[in-house]
């Protein structure tokens, strides 16, 4: 095998290497993430915060926004 062609495998094992890393990266992420997501809902079950919370919250924030907005516009 000439120089050349030994160059190019190595760096070709060496782009999958990396790839693979990433996509077990990104698969392990994903799980952290949905049990972050599961642990957040128990949370807010636990609490027995009403099922519109977020709504809620979005609409003060925006008034807030919206007077902030007013006063300094």
């Amino acid at each position: 095998m000439s120089p050349a062609n030994r160059c190019v495998k190595k760096h070709a094992k060496a782009r999958r290497r990396r790839y693979r890393t990433a996509q077990e990266r990104l698969t392990r992420d994903r799980r952290q993430a949905q049990h972050a997501a599961a642990a957040l809902q128990q949370a807010l079950d636990d609490l027995g915060l009403p099922e519109d919370l977020v709504i809620e919250i979005e609409a003060r924030l925006s008034s807030q926004r919206n007077c902030w907005a007013r006063s300094w516009g």
